[in-house]
Formats: structure tokens, C-alpha cells, sequence
């Protein structure tokens, strides 16, 4: 379920894995619907939006809707809505939808300020993602980013591994930028290269888990307990660290992730 930017309009799709008879996997859209505009997504309307789509290939098919949802196993978002909705039905927790999560709220506004906090634990953070977002947005308004072999990607809010692309593209672009305007371009000054080069390398894990675990032409479920014990590892990896890869508190960030993961 997802709203777009323009029209503020929300959407409901429904995606079909199968295997087939030659035990192949496939992936197939069976509907992407506009939800009512005048009713709240609550678990019961969604539930109903379900149910009356269920309804029109129960008809197709000539079987009961009750007997056709129950067998099959939903796999979504972990929203109450979605929970309440499904309450009675088969359902999965989506595990690349859960990191993209985790990862999302690490880069929310609030977490990285650390409200209430007045030691700002994390603001070199901060202070990277905002100097790495204004050097991208001045690149591609100036024309500039044409000028690189390989131009520097913007992030998108919703999605927290374009940020780590973001992250991945300043770090590569760095001596060509050098190169073609000098190390004292103003734009630069303030992008700790060194804390750049631990973030990328901290978040590129999570960014391989979840693309695999967002396969559609594969199997992924088996996965799923192996990337998790790969990531908590990971991450207890830099916890144990006498020195803090983020130069702020040792345990804060590693210890959050971990936590939503299911420690």
C-alpha cells in the first residue's frame, strides 16, 4: 500500500508467487487498486478492499472467497492496519520491507538528533548526510554532475538505501571533484571523508541482504534466518568496538538496529 506525492491518492497492489508446474517461480500483479479517498485505512476497510477484490476472482474461478484467501499465505508490512486486517488469514512478516524499516528510522530526523539529548550523539552523522545531500543537490542544479564520469545519485526520503547510493556515489566522485575544481572547493570542505568511508561500509550489508531477500524469481524464505544472524553479527561487530565508528556513543546505533531486528 503506498500513496503517491502528487495527487496524495493511495493505492493498494496485490502480487501473485506461484510456482508453476514445471516448479518454477513466478511472480504475477493481479491488481493495483485506488483505495477510497474518503475512508481511513484502518484494518477493517482494508479488509474489505481485500475481500472485494477476492471476490471478483472467487467469481472468475467459481470458488467460495473464505476458501480461496485461506489458502493463501500473505506476506506484508508489519502495520497494524495490516495485522488487523489479516488477523485471520495465513501471513508473513515482509523481511526486506522490516530493513528498509530499520534502516529508515535510522536516518529519521528525530533518532539522528537524538532529541532531548543535549550531546547530539550522533551529529557527525548529521552533519555527513546533510553536507553529502547539499554537495548532490548543487551538482545536479549547476549542471555540474554532467561534468563526472559517473554523476552522484540523490536520495529519496522513503527509501534509505538510496541514501547509502548517495553515500557510495559522493565517496567515488570525491577525486574527480578534486581534480576538476580543487581541494578547496567550498562544497567539499566539510565532508568528513574518513566517517564517509565507515558509513558506506557499515550500511553496504544491509543493502545486500535486503535486495536479496527482495528476489522474486528465487526462492527467499529459506534466507531469511541466515541474513538475520549475519546482520546481528555484524552489527555486534561495531558494537564491541572500543572505538565508535559514528565518533558518538558505541552502542547506540548497533543496539537500535539490533533491537528491531529481534534480538
Amino acid at each position: 500500500m503506498w500513496t503517491d506525492n502528487y495527487r496524495k491518492n493511495s493505492y493498494m497492489s496485490v502480487t501473485l508467487h506461484y510456482i508453476d508446474d514445471n516448479w518454477e517461480l513466478n511472480c504475477l500483479l493481479l491488481k493495483t487498486g485506488l483505495f477510497p479517498s474518503n475512508e481511513v485505512k484502518t484494518g477493517d476497510n482494508i479488509k474489505r478492499f481485500m475481500l472485494n477484490f477476492f471476490c471478483e476472482i472467487s467469481d472468475a474461478a467459481d470458488e467460495p472467497t473464505f476458501d480461496l484467501m485461506s489458502n493463501i499465505t500473505f506476506v506484508t508490512d508489519q502495520g497494524s492496519n495490516m495485522l488487523t486486517a489479516l488477523r485471520n488469514n495465513n501471513r508473513l512478516n515482509c523481511c526486506a520491507h522490516l530493513i528498509n524499516t530499520v534502516l529508515r528510522n535510522l536516518f529519521d530526523s528525530k533518532f539522528l538528533n537524538h532529541e532531548g539529548d543535549g550531546n547530539k550523539l550522533l551529529n557527525p552523522v548529521v552533519i555527513l548526510l546533510n553536507e553529502c545531500k547539499h554537495l548532490v543537490k548543487f551538482m545536479k542544479s549547476s549542471g555540474k554532475n554532467s561534468e563526472l564520469s559517473q554523476g552522484l545519485v540523490q536520495e529519496v526520503e522513503t527509501r534509505w538505501n538510496t541514501r547509502l547510493l548517495m553515500f557510495q556515489s559522493v565517496k567515488r566522485a570525491l577525486p574527480e571533484i578534486i581534480q576538476l575544481y580543487g581541494e578547496h572547493f567550498n562544497r567539499i570542505q566539510n565532508i568528513n571523508t574518513e566517517l564517509l568511508e565507515k558509513i558506506t561500509i557499515f550500511l553496504e550489508p544491509f543493502k545486500k541482504e535486503s535486495d536479496e531477500l527482495e528476489g522474486d524469481k528465487y526462492p527467499t524464505i529459506q534466507k531469511v534466518v541466515l541474513y538475520q544472524l549475519l546482520l546481528k553479527k555484524h552489527l555486534k561487530t561495531y558494537a564491541e568496538l572500543q572505538e565508535d565508528i559514528f565518533d558518538a556513543n558505541e552502542e547506540l546505533i548497533p543496539n537500535s538496529i539490533m533491537q528491531k531486528l529481534g534480538k
